[in-house]
């Protein structure tokens, strides 16, 4: 099943697994819009719960900043569907955390506890043509795992501290898949560390894909080492997103990493996946490579050593690949002073982005 595709065909999938359940559904999500994308998937969500089956749906304050207080959100709730709310953003709110930055930037669905998907799905008519990551599994640890996440964040949306546990790090000991997420506390960032050892033990190649591109010090530093030492790396990110100022920030580490020989490819098509390939290790998950991802968003996501599951990859990124164009040294050293000056100012942003 390939692990990158079209956001409709992504939801096509998520809905043929709703449509099977019998006992109970977890879904949580960042981004949800109030729109007729979202209509015809809360009437599925609609027709389990009125058929008995337990639905519980975890969405984040911010993401779904259009979908509160909605209609559709209305229907949803008077269906006896449980739905919450993650970080609220209004100050004199009782419920809402510390920090506006920390999101529950998760996704995840759970369905019957014998199945789980994961992935970088946002729900609404713009993203239906996103290309998107979405990977499936079966395996019962990774539910058990993904689904005591889940729980934690539920039981957690409306306080104002966090206590997690039974917190579930990605540690390299030979199993084909982990589930695994991180928190925006000093120790608990799983999923960058991960990331981190992943790109220091690489010997031959490493594959990015994400839509937002602004790695803080840690991982940029050594994504610098592995090029030294010859490591073949690959970094696929769309030419424009859906946030400009990203965009600019983005081209602040170009230069760098041309001259390092990285190879960076730019998609005309919105790259929303995000998926990473570090030698014979899949990531795919929620986590974005800016700041706001490494350090203050709750993330998820399944490493996997399968080798199929790499190969699928593979081939997908061959596919993504002839929609791209490489960026060359010499044509970005072409760019005018404009945007070279515009990359001196917005260096200064990257801690922020």
């Amino acid at each position: 099943m390939p692990i990158l595709k079209p956001t409709s065909v992504v939801m096509a999938e998520l809905i043929d697994e709703i449509s099977k359940a019998e006992t109970e559904i977890l879904f949580q999500i960042f981004y949800i819009d109030n729109d007729e994308v979202t209509a015809r998937w809360i009437e599925l969500l609609v027709s389990k719960a009125l058929a008995g089956v337990k639905v519980f749906c975890l969405v984040d304050a911010l993401g779904a900043k259009n979908f509160g207080s909605s209609a559709i959100e209305n229907k949803l709730k008077t269906s006896g569907v449980h739905l919450e709310y993650f970080n609220w953003l209004t100050p004199w709110n009782g419920r809402s955390k510390s920090l506006w930055y920390f999101r529950n930037h998760k996704r995840s669905l759970i369905v019957d506890n014998k199945v789980v998907h994961l992935g970088g799905w946002c729900m609404g008519d713009k993203t239906m043509e996103w290309i998107e990551s979405h990977i499936v599994n079966r395996d019962p640890e990774v539910i058990q795992d993904a689904s005591t996440d889940f729980w934690n964040m539920y039981k957690y949306a409306h306080k104002t501290q966090f206590k997690f546990v039974n917190q579930k790090r990605y540690v390299q000991n030979g199993k084909t898949f982990s589930y695994t997420y991180q928190a925006p506390l000093l120790r608990s960032r799983y999923i960058y560390y991960s990331h981190k050892r992943l790109v220091q033990n690489a010997n031959e190649k490493i594959v990015l894909i994400t839509p937002y591109f602004a790695p803080i010090h840690g991982l940029l530093h050594q994504l610098r080492k592995a090029a030294h030492r010859g490591v073949h790396i690959e970094i696929y990110i769309p030419k424009k997103t859906d946030h400009f100022f990203v965009d600019l920030v983005a081209k602040t580490y170009i230069l760098n990493l041309l001259h390092l020989g990285v190879h960076i490819y730019f998609s005309d098509r919105m790259i929303h996946a995000k998926a990473n390939l570090f030698d014979n290790t899949l990531y795919v998950g929620t986590m974005n490579l800016d700041t706001v991802s490494l350090r203050y968003n709750f993330e998820n996501g399944l490493y996997a050593k399968d080798e199929a599951t790499t190969k699928e990859f593979l081939a997908d990124v061959e596919i993504l690949k002839l929609t791209c164009t490489r960026v060359t040294l010499a044509e970005w050293k072409k760019r005018g002073r404009l945007s070279r000056f515009l990359d001196e100012i917005m260096k200064l942003l990257r801690p922020f982005v």
